[in-house]
């Protein structure tokens, strides 16, 4: 009996995130072309975000901060991106820490990237809030409305190197 005949199978088409190449063509639905990532400042910023009780495992935490991607390999974006208008997406310059128990923001911060140039002003902010977890959001990554965040939202600072 002779065996079924199989079809050969498509190659999936993965879809750069970003093409260097084409990049002064690209424009948006409206006919406009796409603003570059460029900061508004000389100096990075770092968004300091925190929150208590809400996330009940890291794994939870990530599916808040990080996008998912669909078969093809789109990215969907996560709903930090879409509270925050996250743009300029870089996984690397996230930084994020989750404790058993709430804690001073200076507990939790400790050993983050850059943290002399920032985290005085950002633990006054505080004003002494215990959160079991933070995340930090370093630049290339920008952030249009960091204040519509459902974690609360500590501050905006400089920082030099990020």
């Amino acid at each position: 009996m002779p065996k079924p005949a199989m079809r050969p199978r498509r190659k999936r088409h993965i879809k750069p995130i970003w093409n260097w190449r084409r990049r002064s063509r690209r424009r948006r639905p409206c006919g406009k072309r796409w603003r570059s990532c460029k900061l508004t400042s000389n100096l990075p910023m770092v968004h300091v975000f925190t929150c208590s009780g809400r996330f009940p495992s890291w794994e939870a935490l990530q599916a808040y901060l990080a996008p998912a991607y669909t078969e093809d390999g789109d990215a969907v974006p996560s709903p930090f991106f879409l509270e925050t208008g996250l743009t300029c997406y870089e996984p690397a310059c996230f930084e994020s820490a989750l404790l058993a128990a709430p804690a001073p923001l200076a507990e939790l911060l400790d050993g983050v990237s850059y943290a002399d140039n920032w985290l005085a002003q950002a633990c006054a902010d505080a004003q002494g809030v215990l959160a079991d977890t933070v995340v930090c959001v370093f630049a290339p990554n920008q952030l249009a409305h960091p204040q519509r965040s459902s974690l609360h939202h500590v501050g905006s600072y400089a920082c030099d190197g990020g």
